[in-house]
C-alpha cells in the first residue's frame, strides 16, 4: 500500500476545508462558490479540458468555436455545483431535502400506490441533472430506495 504524500495530505486538507465552508454557507452562496470553483477547474487549470472539448466537437461537429467554449465553461460550472450539492446533501436533514426538491403530488401518489402493491417499483433515469439528489428526494419522503448504476 502506498504511503500518503505531502500532496495527498494537502489535497485532503483543502477538500475538508472546502467541505466545511460550503456546508455552512447559505444554499445560493454555496452554489455560486461551487460554480466559480468549477470554472477554475476548467479555466485556467484545464482539468480534462482536452477530453471535454474533443467530446463536444465529436457530438456537435457543426458547432462553432464560440459555442464550444461557452458550453465547456457552463459544463465546468455545472460540475462544480453538482459536486457541492453532493457535499451538502450528506449533511442535510429530511426536511431540508424535501424543501430543496419538488415532486408533483400526483407523481408521489402514483409511486405510493405502486409501492402499496408490494411488488416494488423500478425507476429508470438518464444521467443528467443530479440523480443523487433525486434519489435523496424520494427517500426523504419516506420511500425506500436502492440504486443500481451501470
Amino acid at each position: 500500500m502506498r504511503r500518503a504524500t505531502f500532496r495527498d495530505r494537502a489535497e485532503y486538507a483543502l477538500s475538508c476545508t472546502l467541505e466545511g465552508v460550503v456546508a455552512h454557507l447559505p444554499h445560493r452562496a454555496a452554489l455560486r462558490l461551487a460554480a466559480a470553483i468549477g470554472s477554475l477547474a476548467g479555466f485556467p487549470f484545464g482539468i480534462r479540458r482536452d477530453t471535454v472539448e474533443s467530446n463536444l466537437r465529436r457530438a456537435f461537429p457543426d458547432a462553432d468555436d464560440a459555442w464550444i467554449e461557452r458550453v465547456m465553461r457552463e459544463t465546468y460550472r455545472h460540475l462544480g455545483r453538482e459536486a457541492i450539492e453532493m457535499v451538502r446533501l450528506s449533511r442535510m436533514t429530511r426536511e431540508e431535502i424535501v424543501a430543496l426538491t419538488e415532486i408533483p403530488d400526483e407523481d408521489l401518489a402514483a409511486v405510493r400506490a405502486a409501492l402499496a402493491e408490494g411488488k416494488g417499483l423500478l425507476f429508470a433515469t438518464g444521467h443528467y441533472g443530479n440523480w443523487e439528489v433525486a434519489a435523496a428526494a424520494v427517500a426523504a419522503r419516506g420511500m425506500p430506495i436502492d440504486a443500481i448504476v451501470k
